[in-house]
């Protein structure tokens, strides 16, 4: 889980890969990040989807995200 990691190079990097696989594939759209926040503890329906449970969190790793796809 990259949001629990919170390394923004290592989730840069990670995205990086992915798209680069994606364009090998040719497919040139990617429909990700979705920068979701658990923001609620007693519907744990995101869990995973989420980068975490922080606004700023989740901000920044869905940032790493869209540089890295890039």
């Amino acid at each position: 889980m990259l949001g629990a990691v919170d390394e923004v190079r290592l989730t840069r990097a990670v995205a990086r890969d992915i798209g680069g696989e994606l364009r090998d594939l040719g497919v040139d759209l990617d429909l990700a990040p979705v920068s979701d926040v658990n923001s609620n503890p007693l519907k744990p329906v995101i869990g995973g989807g989420s980068f975490w449970a922080e606004p700023a969190l989740a901000a920044r790793q869905g940032t790493a995200v869209v540089d890295g796809l890039r």
